[in-house]
């Protein structure tokens, strides 16, 4: 009777130590997940400061030229601005494409919202003014953009922009086809933004830069 009472008790131990050891384990994990979470926040945080401002290609427009190969990139310029929109997000961007001699000729417009999604990466949903012409003041009044709501844009499915951390700065990736709809060199799939420059390209390998890849500059500092 004493052996039946003892092995029932170390039954039940043994299963309150496999609970405990399983809390445990799910305590490690949930902490890991934290601290992951955190890490993408301070991430966002830093890459929120460093993208914006205002961007040209003319040094690689002076490079094509140089080398005999005029008119390899358009002359662009791309300005990206931090916006003030909580209707729509805490980390709102707006990104604008001109061309590089009047900036009334726009070839590409986008809003991003970007945050840390529930699988610790860091995504930033692209979208269209339903009316374009009706927020381009706001960049001589950027406190119009407060008002903007998420029914002012449209989003751009598909096009979800990853960003993550780079030993150089930052990079970011797209595997959609949608972005391809808006023209210019804001439909290439691949960014790398380092200290003072944002590089854009189709393919994926920066290390050796496809033909299609422009190259931005950094000219001035961003809101």
């Amino acid at each position: 009777m004493v052996e039946q009472v003892t092995g029932a008790a170390g039954t039940r131990a043994c299963r309150a130590a496999r609970r405990y050891l399983m809390c445990a384990v799910l305590l490690v994990a949930l902490s890991a997940c934290t601290s992951q979470q955190e890490l993408r926040k301070a991430e966002l945080a830093t890459l929120m400061a460093a993208l914006p401002g205002a961007y040209d290609n003319q040094q690689q427009v002076l490079a094509d030229a140089a080398a005999g190969h005029d008119g390899a990139h358009a002359p662009q310029a791309l300005l990206i601005l931090r916006l003030q929109s909580p209707l729509v997000g805490d980390d709102v961007l707006y990104v604008r494409e001109t061309a590089a001699e009047d900036a009334r000729r726009v070839t590409a417009e986008r809003v991003w919202s970007l945050k840390v999604d529930a699988t610790g990466r860091i995504v930033a949903t692209q979208a269209r003014f339903e009316e374009a012409d009706r927020w381009r003041i706001g960049l001589e009044s950027p406190e119009l953009f407060r008002s903007l709501l998420l029914r002012d844009l449209q989003v751009v499915d598909g096009c979800e922009l990853l960003w993550s951390k780079s030993a150089t700065g930052f990079s970011g990736d797209t595997s959609g086809n949608a972005c391809r709809r808006g023209g210019g060199a804001l439909q290439l799939r691949h960014w790398r933004l380092g200290s003072e420059a944002l590089e854009l390209s189709e393919e994926s390998n920066l290390a050796t830069p496809a033909p299609d890849t422009y190259r931005f500059q950094r000219r001035g500092g961003g809101a």
